[in-house]
């Protein structure tokens, strides 16, 4: 897939930089970056897993008791 897109002046100078530093086209560093940050989860959700997470240990700490036993202390 071929992309086209546009950066000003100062952003297509820091490309150029960090490219040369890199010694890579900055073509390849473009898609590098790009392929980088699809690979990553998004924000969301890494927020919804860490919840999941959570309370999973919460509800693995309860312990399962007879809904018709007495309560505990109770009569």
């Amino acid at each position: 897939m071929a992309l086209a897109i546009e950066l000003n002046e100062e952003q297509s100078r820091a490309l150029d930089e960090l490219a040369g530093l890199l010694k890579v086209p900055k073509e390849v560093l473009v898609s590098a970056a790009v392929r980088d940050l699809l690979s990553r989860p998004s924000a969301d959700f890494e927020a919804a897993a860490s919840n999941l997470r959570a309370k999973k240990t919460r509800s693995s700490t309860v312990v399962w008791r007879d809904p018709l036993s007495p309560p505990r202390g109770g009569t």
